[in-house]
């Protein structure tokens, strides 16, 4: 008898389980695409993690986020690999925390991590990979330079033809 009130709450359970934001929890494995959560919504809900210090789940949901790799932006990306990074530091896991901070330096060569908010041991083991990593960034550091000022030529060119055809107009 006792059984069958338990098998009995325990269906009743199941059936109206639902996640904080009133959806029904799916199998694992049943997610299809259009449910799953966008870059920006993982990355935020990685960010809070990491933030109430709960670094191994942060790392988790980090390196689930940067595997899939679906990013609107490659400062997302960087921003990821940049709190993967601190987050494997945190607990110790040095030879994961390198790789992550090198992911890092090659979307954003010229990065550093702000003192104020990182502790100096952690600013102190980014700074050593950056300079372990310096052969390898000075050619990304070069490229990156030379699209911003290509973007900064194209720009102010198409500021001086919109000027020109405004003079035109009056």
């Amino acid at each position: 008898m006792m059984a069958a009130l338990l098998l009995a709450l325990s269906l009743t359970l199941a059936q109206t389980a639902q996640e904080p934001d009133g959806r029904r929890p799916k199998a694992a494995g049943m997610e299809d695409e259009n449910e799953l959560p966008s870059a920006v919504e993982a990355m935020n809900r990685a960010r809070v993690t990491f933030e109430y210090g709960d670094y191994p789940q942060a790392s988790r949901l980090l390196a689930a986020l940067v595997e899939v790799g679906r990013f609107e932006s490659a400062s997302l990306r960087a921003e990821a690999y940049r709190l993967l990074g601190l987050s494997l530091f945190y607990q110790g896991r040095r030879g994961e925390a390198y790789s992550a901070f090198l992911e890092y330096l090659f979307l954003d060569p010229d990065a550093q991590l702000d003192p104020f908010y990182v502790p100096p041991a952690a600013v102190s083991f980014f700074e050593q990979v950056k300079k372990e990593a310096e052969p390898k960034l000075l050619p990304i550091r070069a490229q990156k330079r030379s699209e911003q000022a290509a973007r900064q030529k194209a720009a102010a060119e198409e500021a001086e033809r919109r000027q020109k055809r405004e003079l035109e107009e009056e």
